[in-house]
């Protein structure tokens, strides 16, 4: 039961434009199957963990139900450790990725179950931290505020 990160590094593709990234995210899937903790271990310490998790929240807006419920799967598996945790919400307080929260929410809506599922998984993960919490509660009042200051209110 070999892990496949082992006999190849696949990492690296997941910032790939091509198939290659979506063969990149079944490899993660099946060997954090196979064994989470090294596998998680293994990301986390690589080089170029914060620029692959990157290459996540992008696959995360896929059109492809299954690319997007296979990133949100290992988005939510890498905050179930506590430096993964980090490094997630880390990358969640750049402008940039603030879409990832829109991403899973529009997964909800998904028809394929495994999918929503995986999302909501990862929601709940991020909203159990302490940061995820105070996230959240800043974008409520966020929202609120712009609603009921805008002028069409």
């Amino acid at each position: 039961m070999a892990l496949h990160w082992k006999e190849r590094e696949y990492f690296p593709l997941l910032m790939s434009n091509s198939g290659e990234a979506h063969a990149a995210l079944e490899y993660f899937v099946d060997d954090l199957h196979k064994d989470k903790s090294k596998t998680v271990m293994s990301f986390i310490c690589h080089s170029g963990s914060e620029d692959f998790l990157w290459g996540l929240i992008k696959l995360l807006a896929s059109k492809n139900t299954r690319v997007a419920g296979n990133s949100a799967y290992i988005l939510g598996t890498l905050a179930e450790n506590d430096v993964g945790q980090k490094r997630v919400l880390s990358i969640l307080r750049d402008k940039d990725a603030q879409k990832i929260l829109d991403d899973l929410t529009t997964m909800l809506s998904f028809d394929d179950a495994e999918s929503v599922m995986n999302a909501a998984g990862t929601m709940g993960t991020l909203a159990e931290t302490t940061d995820g919490r105070e996230r959240s509660e800043e974008r409520r009042v966020g929202k609120e505020c712009r609603s009921r200051w805008s002028p069409y209110h």
